[in-house]
């Protein structure tokens, strides 16, 4: 933030309904994981943040870290990591330049497997973002036996952690 420098980005799903105009993930990632929807979901948006990319580079324009969420249904799945690497070396991207995104309550649920999954991952050579850190019950010591390189806070974690602006002393 120092120096305005963009080290990354995420890519995010948004719903542009026909009836209800854009919906935000909130409103219907919820409905998706409980038919199942949200892994085509997930592999539609990593195909095209892939072919996206791809472009790019084609382009000459230089590729930084992309993050991608990932609901914690894929994680119940063995081929998950094979799948991801499948995917993204068809469009010979590197594993580098994607970050694997779960959030903190999906490793509350299954931590054993989805700790597996994520080592995994990272030997496959992608970084791994655990998300909306600080609004479940994970503690920072959970956070050494998983092979995270980003955490993201969540916001209403740092907007309690910080003095409202009125209280602050100049």
């Amino acid at each position: 933030m120092k120096d305005g420098h963009v080290v990354g980005s995420e890519a995010l799903v948004r719903w542009n309904h026909s009836k209800r105009g854009f919906l935000m993930p909130g409103t219907f990632i919820p409905l998706f994981e409980k038919n199942g929807a949200v892994r085509k979901i997930d592999f539609w948006l990593l195909e095209d943040v892939c072919k996206t990319m791809r472009k790019w580079e084609d382009q000459g324009i230089g590729l930084l870290p992309v993050s991608c969420n990932f609901s914690r249904l894929h994680f119940q799945q063995p081929d998950f990591p094979e799948r991801i690497c499948e995917t993204v070396d068809r469009w010979k991207i590197s594993h580098d330049l994607l970050e694997i995104e779960i959030t903190e309550s999906a490793l509350t649920e299954e931590s054993g497997i989805i700790e597996k999954m994520l080592t995994r991952l990272k030997e496959l050579g992608f970084k791994i973002a655990i998300d909306d850190f600080g609004s479940g019950y994970s503690s920072l010591g959970q956070l050494r036996q998983l092979p995270a390189d980003v955490l993201k806070l969540d916001r209403s974690f740092v907007c309690h952690a910080l003095p409202r602006r009125e209280s602050r002393s100049s």
